[in-house]
């Protein structure tokens, strides 16, 4: 799906499913949040807005080797300022030109319509079959432990189970 994609699109996508960000907070983002190997998230853009995050809910994501790769190489990483911008140079207000591209990689690629924020989900059933424990998943993606758990109770089972088992065939 990301190689059916380029430009701005690939970037903002390669960064929703590097990190499961929620879209208002990759628009929200500033250059100054990123370190090599994390991000700080102190604001969004919430209905074409942006608003800082209640410093209760400021976070900090840790990010992959690839993706501060791709950050780091950046070519606007030292203009400063929002990540992603319009053609006037102002932050994005929307998703709108990301989600018409995602759309145009899904029919390119014969993919059932998903909507974008399927990159949150996907990062964190990557987490859970990695072994992430569930709290540190949770605090990643911006969730409370039982709020992760409820949504992803599931998929916890799914992979705990395989392990279960084998630990069985073994005795």
């Amino acid at each position: 799906l990301l190689a059916k994609l380029e430009g701005d699109p690939l970037f903002f996508f390669t960064v929703a499913f590097e990190t499961g960000m929620r879209t208002g907070e990759i628009l929200g983002l500033k250059w100054e949040d990123i370190t090599k190997d994390t991000i700080t998230l102190t604001r969004a853009m919430v209905r074409r807005r942006i608003t800082d995050i209640k410093i209760s809910k400021v976070r900090s994501l840790f990010v992959s080797p690839r993706l501060s790769k791709i950050l780091q190489n950046h070519p606007r990483r030292f203009a400063g300022g929002y990540v992603f911008r319009n053609q006037h140079g102002n932050p994005c207000l929307d998703a709108d030109t990301f989600n018409n591209a995602w759309k145009k990689a899904l029919k390119q690629c014969r993919m059932t319509y998903r909507r974008a924020y399927i990159c949150r989900h996907t990062r964190a059933s990557e987490m859970l079959m990695a072994g992430v424990e569930p709290a540190f998943a949770a605090k990643q993606l911006g969730h409370t432990t039982e709020m992760f758990l409820n949504t992803y109770a599931d998929w916890i089972s799914g992979v705990k189970d395989r392990d279960q088992v084998n630990l069985l065939n073994n005795i």
